[in-house]
């Protein structure tokens, strides 16, 4: 019995470690990115003005756009088939791949309501309206 645990033990410990080493490798290459997106904006601002950023953005907005509904679909139709492939990869049990596959949507829904947050301007355009209805009364 002692032996079957620490063979639990081992493996836990094993899944642990490389989460812990996917996390830190993950959060490497992100904060490499920022900072590759930073230097590009910072180059591109310094050598165009304002003004042709600004349309150049206005010009791709529908196609980043249609980008941001294609990752959302790839991403939530093919939810069963990456939480599989994750559960494998990690060494997740079956209970634990069920909760995250009943998890799909309520994922999709809080992914919806941040576009509409972030990308969409909705909290702008609500913090902008508060500020012009005290400005009138």
């Amino acid at each position: 019995m002692a032996d079957i645990q620490a063979e639990t033990s081992d493996d836990e410990t094993a899944s642990v470690s490389r989460g812990k080493k996917v996390f830190r490798w993950s959060l490497i290459v992100t904060g490499i990115l920022a900072a590759l997106i930073a230097v590009g904006l910072a180059v591109s601002v310094s050598y165009s003005n304002i003004e042709t950023i600004d349309r150049f953005m206005l010009d791709l907005k529908p196609w980043l756009g249609y980008w941001r509904l294609l990752l959302f679909a790839a991403v939530f139709g093919g939810w069963n088939r990456w939480s599989a492939m994750y559960a494998l990869w990690a060494s997740m049990s079956a209970e634990q791949l069920d909760l995250m596959i009943g998890c799909r949507w309520r994922m999709a829904a809080w992914v919806l309501v941040m576009e509409a947050v972030f990308s969409q301007h909705v909290l702008i355009d609500f913090v902008n309206n508060l500020l012009q209805a005290g400005a009138a009364s």
